[in-house]
C-alpha cells in the first residue's frame, strides 16, 4: 500500500510540474493575443456598415466630392468633412468585387492634394490596406515614393512603415533603423523627453503592422530588429511599448539573454561609456516587464542598482542626492537622471 501511495504521489508531482512548466515557445504570447483580437475584429460590424458599403461603390463621386471640399476655406470643420470620406475607421470597405483601382485613386488624390498632413497619413494608411490586399496601383504608389524628399520626415517614415506592412523589405528596415539611431544620438537628461519619430514607429509596428500581417496569415516578425533597437530609446513610453512587443514576439529566454548582456556590461568597469549608457537604458526597458500579469518577468538587481547609482537621503527641505557608488563613467547629474527615470511615467 505504501509503495502504491508513493508511486501515485510521484506521478502527481511529475504531472503538476509538467502543467506548471514555463511555456517558452517562440512568439506564443503574441499569437495568443493576436488570435483573440482577430476574433473580435471578425465579430465587429459598425452600425453604418451598409451606408459605408454603398459609399464606396462609387469612388468617382467620392473623388469629385473630396475635390470640391478642398476648394473651400480650410479649417477644422472642413477637415472633419473630408475625414467623413476617408475616415480612419472605414477600413472595412474593402471588397474584392469592387473597382478597387478606382478606390486607390481616391486615396492617392487625397494624399497628393490635401494640405493637412494628418489627412495625408490617413489616406496613406488606406493605400497600405489596399496594397496588402494585392491592389497593384496602391503598391506602386507606396514603392515609388519611398525616397521622395518632397515630403517631410514623418510622411517618409509612414511610407516605409506601409512598405513593411506589404512585405519584408530590407531597404525600409535599414531606413527606420537609421532614423531610430539618429533619434537616440540626441543627448538629454529630461525624464519626459519625447522622440516624435520613434513614437510613430513603435506605435505603428506594435499596434497596427503586426496585427495586419497576422490576420492576413503573413510573416511578421522581421520587424524584431526595429523593436529591439527601440528598447534603448530615451523616450520612456517608446521603451515600454517596444520591450513588451519584442517580448510577445520572442520568449522569456530571449529576454533573459538581453538582461544578461546588459547586466554584464554594467558590472564590467571596462565597458566603454556609450555602451554602458545603452546598457542602462536596456535594463530600464526590461524593468517594464515586472508587472504585466501572468507574463511578468522580474529581473533581479535592477531597482537596487539604480537606487544605489543615484542615491538620495532625506533632509529638512526635501531630499539631497548623494554619491553611493564610485561609478565614474557618468556624471552625478546623469546618475540622478537614471534614478528618477526608472519609475517615471
Amino acid at each position: 500500500m505504501k509503495k502504491t501511495i508513493t508511486f501515485l504521489l510521484t506521478i502527481l508531482m511529475i504531472t503538476t510540474a509538467f502543467l506548471n512548466a514555463e511555456n517558452d515557445e517562440w512568439g506564443a504570447i503574441f499569437r495568443e493575443k493576436a488570435e483573440s483580437l482577430k476574433e473580435t475584429h471578425l465579430m465587429y460590424k459598425p452600425e453604418d456598415y451598409i451606408l459605408v458599403q454603398q459609399k464606396w461603390r462609387n469612388p468617382d463621386l467620392l473623388l469629385e466630392e473630396y475635390n470640391s471640399m478642398l476648394n473651400k476655406t480650410t479649417g477644422s470643420d472642413y477637415d472633419e468633412e473630408r475625414v467623413g470620406i476617408i475616415s480612419p475607421f472605414s477600413q472595412y470597405y474593402f471588397n474584392p468585387e469592387w473597382k478597387n483601382i478606382e478606390i486607390a485613386d481616391v486615396f492617392i488624390f487625397a494624399f497628393e492634394n490635401d494640405p493637412n498632413t494628418d489627412m495625408k497619413l490617413i489616406a496613406l494608411d488606406h493605400l497600405g490596406i489596399l496594397a496588402l490586399n494585392g491592389i497593384e496601383k496602391a503598391v506602386n504608389f507606396i514603392k515609388t515614393n519611398l525616397n521622395n524628399r518632397a515630403y517631410d520626415e514623418k510622411v517618409r517614415i509612414m511610407f516605409h512603415l506601409q512598405n513593411l506592412t506589404i512585405e519584408n523589405d530590407e531597404v525600409s528596415i535599414q531606413y527606420l533603423l537609421q532614423v531610430i539611431d539618429e533619434s537616440q544620438n540626441i543627448k538629454t537628461l529630461d525624464v519626459k523627453y519625447g522622440s516624435k519619430y520613434e513614437v510613430n514607429i513603435v506605435w505603428y509596428i506594435a499596434k497596427v503592422l503586426l496585427q495586419k500581417r497576422y490576420e492576413s496569415n503573413l510573416e511578421y516578425d522581421y520587424v524584431l530588429p526595429i523593436l529591439k533597437q527601440l528598447m534603448f530609446s530615451q523616450t520612456k513610453n517608446v521603451q515600454t511599448v517596444a520591450v513588451r512587443a519584442y517580448y510577445k514576439l520572442t520568449n522569456k529566454t530571449e529576454m533573459r539573454k538581453i538582461y544578461d548582456n546588459c547586466w554584464a556590461k554594467v558590472q564590467n568597469n571596462n565597458t566603454p561609456r556609450e555602451e554602458y549608457i545603452d546598457a542602462l537604458y536596456g535594463l530600464q526597458a526590461l524593468y517594464e516587464l515586472r508587472d504585466i500579469g501572468k507574463y511578468s518577468m522580474g529581473f533581479k538587481g535592477i531597482l537596487t542598482y539604480f537606487a544605489t547609482l543615484g542615491g538620495k537621503k532625506p533632509i529638512k527641505n526635501g531630499f539631497e542626492y548623494i554619491e553611493l557608488t564610485d561609478e565614474s563613467r557618468i556624471l552625478k547629474t546623469e546618475k540622478q537622471y537614471f534614478q528618477r527615470r526608472l519609475r517615471s511615467k
